[in-house]
Protein backbone atom coordinates (compact mmCIF):
# COMPACT_ATOMS: atom_id res chain seq x y z
CA UNK A 1 0.00 0.00 0.00
CA UNK A 2 2.86 2.37 0.73
CA UNK A 3 4.43 1.57 -2.65
CA UNK A 4 1.18 2.62 -4.33
CA UNK A 5 1.08 5.86 -2.31
CA UNK A 6 4.71 6.65 -3.26
CA UNK A 7 4.07 5.83 -6.92
CA UNK A 8 0.95 7.99 -7.22
CA UNK A 9 1.56 10.58 -4.49
CA UNK A 10 2.58 13.35 -6.90
CA UNK A 11 -1.01 13.44 -8.14
CA UNK A 12 -2.34 14.14 -4.62
CA UNK A 13 -1.74 16.63 -1.81
CA UNK A 14 -2.43 14.28 1.07
CA UNK A 15 -3.09 10.68 2.01
CA UNK A 16 -5.38 9.71 4.87
CA UNK A 17 -5.22 6.34 6.59
CA UNK A 18 -7.81 4.24 8.40
CA UNK A 19 -5.80 1.02 8.69
CA UNK A 20 -5.51 -1.49 11.50
CA UNK A 21 -1.98 -1.68 12.77
CA UNK A 22 0.09 -4.85 12.64
CA UNK A 23 3.02 -4.75 15.05
CA UNK A 24 3.43 -0.98 15.33
CA UNK A 25 1.12 2.00 15.05
CA UNK A 26 0.55 3.43 11.56
CA UNK A 27 2.87 6.38 12.28
CA UNK A 28 5.86 4.03 12.51
CA UNK A 29 5.06 2.58 9.08
CA UNK A 30 4.47 6.03 7.59
CA UNK A 31 7.86 7.21 8.86
CA UNK A 32 9.58 4.11 7.50
CA UNK A 33 7.90 3.82 4.10
CA UNK A 34 7.10 7.44 3.27
CA UNK A 35 10.06 9.28 4.83
CA UNK A 36 11.16 12.02 2.48
CA UNK A 37 7.95 11.86 0.45
CA UNK A 38 6.37 15.33 0.28
CA UNK A 39 2.76 14.09 0.53
CA UNK A 40 0.96 15.11 3.71
CA UNK A 41 -0.13 12.11 5.82
CA UNK A 42 -3.12 12.05 8.15
CA UNK A 43 -4.02 9.14 10.42
CA UNK A 44 -7.77 9.72 10.36
CA UNK A 45 -9.98 9.54 7.30
CA UNK A 46 -12.63 11.56 9.16
CA UNK A 47 -10.43 14.68 9.41
CA UNK A 48 -11.89 17.59 7.43
CA UNK A 49 -8.87 17.75 5.09
CA UNK A 50 -9.47 14.13 4.08
CA UNK A 51 -12.66 15.07 2.21
CA UNK A 52 -10.92 17.68 0.06
CA UNK A 53 -9.96 17.26 -3.59
CA UNK A 54 -6.38 16.07 -3.95
CA UNK A 55 -6.77 13.34 -1.33
CA UNK A 56 -6.07 9.62 -1.33
CA UNK A 57 -7.75 7.53 1.36
CA UNK A 58 -6.35 4.16 2.43
CA UNK A 59 -9.03 2.16 4.25
CA UNK A 60 -8.67 -1.36 5.59
CA UNK A 61 -11.28 -4.01 5.00
CA UNK A 62 -12.53 -3.73 8.61
CA UNK A 63 -13.61 -0.12 8.03
CA UNK A 64 -14.49 -0.31 4.35
CA UNK A 65 -16.93 2.29 3.17
CA UNK A 66 -16.29 4.17 -0.08
CA UNK A 67 -16.00 7.84 0.76
CA UNK A 68 -18.38 10.17 -1.12
CA UNK A 69 -16.88 11.87 -4.20
CA UNK A 70 -13.92 9.45 -4.27
CA UNK A 71 -13.11 6.89 -6.94
CA UNK A 72 -11.65 3.44 -6.22
CA UNK A 73 -7.99 3.35 -7.28
CA UNK A 74 -6.77 -0.10 -6.25
CA UNK A 75 -7.17 -2.94 -3.79
CA UNK A 76 -4.16 -4.13 -1.80
CA UNK A 77 -4.10 -7.85 -0.99
CA UNK A 78 -2.07 -9.59 1.71
CA UNK A 79 0.37 -12.45 1.30
CA UNK A 80 -2.49 -14.98 1.42
CA UNK A 81 -4.36 -13.04 -1.29
CA UNK A 82 -6.96 -11.74 1.17
CA UNK A 83 -8.17 -8.18 0.79
CA UNK A 84 -6.20 -5.85 3.09
CA UNK A 85 -6.99 -2.27 2.03
CA UNK A 86 -8.79 -0.30 -0.63
CA UNK A 87 -7.29 2.95 -1.86
CA UNK A 88 -9.60 5.71 -3.06
CA UNK A 89 -8.76 9.03 -4.67
CA UNK A 90 -10.37 12.40 -5.19
CA UNK A 91 -8.65 14.34 -7.97
CA UNK A 92 -7.40 17.88 -7.48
Amino acid sequence: MFAYVREHGADYDRVCFNVRSAWYGIHAYIRFYLEGDPIQTIDNTYAAACALPGTMQVIDMNHLNQPPNFQPLTEIRDIDDNGFTEIYGRSK
